[in-house]
Formats: C-alpha cells, structure tokens, sequence
C-alpha cells in the first residue's frame, strides 16, 4: 500500500500484512484509510500511523454516507468508524438468518447511493440496506448471474457486474443482459466517470459502454506480464 500527496510525485510505501484487495477514504475524517489486505483491515492516519482492527477475509471496503466503514469478505459484511477505529473490531451484519443460505455472508462488493443506501453484492444475489429500514433487502430481479461483483447505481439504471453473467443492467424495464462485451463474462468493476463514461472492468481488461450502439467498446491497455485483469475502476 502506497500514499501520495496532491502536487508530490512520490509515494510512500506503507508496510501491513498481506496483499492490499481494497482500500476506502472517510471523508469526515482528513486523510484516514480503511485498508483490506488478505491478512487483516487496518485503519491509516494522516501520520502514517496503522491501527491493526481485526483479522481479515476481506475482499472490499466503502464508505456510508454516516462516515461508516463497511467491510466484505467470505465470512460476510462488518461495520467499523474508522474515527474510533483503535484497538476495535467491525461489529458483523448478518444478512439473513437462515444457516442453509450461507453463501449470501460471503461479500464480493459494496456500493453506497446517494439516498443513504448500502448495496451488497454476495455470492447468493443482491441486497440493498437503508437505516431508515434496518433490513437488508434482497433484490429478486432475475439476473444471469447470483455472483455479483460489481454494482454502480445511476438515476435510470443499476449496473451490475457478475462472475460468469456478463454485465446485467436493471431498470424499470426489467434486467438487460451484456454477456458479448469484450470482456467476457467476468466483470469485476463498474463505475461512471465525471464525464458519464460507465467504464467495467474485468478478466479480459476494460470497456466502455457506447450508449448510441447499446454496446460496449473495448480499450487497448499496455501488455503486462500478469495479463490484463482490471479489479477496480475509480475516477
């Protein structure tokens, strides 16, 4: 894990165990990180101060509206303040209660909207979750896929991306299937950059949604010897 500084062109390199899967910026709380690594979540201060919270299966981190961190992984989603982070463990959410239907705790995304609401893409579907309701509610459009590894919400649109589905796009007008993007059929990220571009990422590198054709577009990336995976997408 590695930090820089607006109008620095170094970075300072960071020591925590294991391999960095995700990371997360509290906005209430000035230059603190929520980091996920494959051994444990830290919390790290603006000093470069790391506080170990909690051993970690982790996979991804977002931050609610409420300056909460939100954390998922295969032994399913906890909740942390990154503000009182030390010395404290993220308090588990269950998202159902029924043993049988286990693969639902086991967390590959998170996504915050705009009206206060948690997505959280698991192995077993979709689940939406608001304070206002205090229910994880679970999303029953058909998709192709119940793997759900990427989410990003828009006003007309929920774009999904899933392990072995494509992306599916859900609206009023039910689920769009993209199952013939240069991709394949593992997507690993959706987002929307400043200028309206939705970008997803996946096995195969990285698209682009052509709105005029309904399609995605491909983008040539620079070879690299591990190949071109794209895990996470930000603007």
């Amino acid at each position: 894990f590695a930090r820089g500084s607006p109008g620095i062109r170094t970075f300072e390199r960071l020591d925590l165990d294991g391999a960095v899967s995700s990371f997360c910026l509290d906005d209430d709380v000035a230059g603190v990180a929520g980091v996920v690594t494959g051994e444990a979540v830290y919390a790290v201060g603006v000093d470069g101060s790391r506080t170990r919270l909690s051993p970690s299966t982790g996979r991804t981190a977002e931050v609610d509206n409420a300056g909460r961190v939100w954390l998922g992984g295969k032994t399913g989603a906890s909740v942390s303040h990154l503000a009182n982070a030390t010395g404290q463990r993220p308090v588990p959410v269950s998202l159902v209660s029924e043993a049988w239907n286990a693969l639902v705790n086991n967390v590959w995304s998170l996504y915050v909207d705009d009206l206060d609401g948690v997505w959280i893409g698991t192995l077993g579907g979709l689940f939406r979750y608001t304070d206002a309701s205090s229910v994880f509610a679970s999303i029953r459009d058909p998709l192709s896929s119940q793997v759900v590894s990427g989410i990003y919400v828009d006003a007309g649109a929920t774009w999904l991306g899933t392990l072995g589905g494509g992306v599916n796009r859900v609206s009023d007008r039910g689920v769009d299937v993209f199952r013939d993007t240069p991709l394949g059929d593992v997507v690993w990220s959706v987002t929307r950059d400043r200028s309206g571009t939705l970008w997803v990422g996946g096995d195969f590198g990285l698209a682009y949604f052509d709105s005029d054709g309904d399609t995605f577009q491909s983008i040539a990336l620079p070879r690299q010897s591990g190949g071109s995976v794209i895990n996470t997408i930000a603007d």
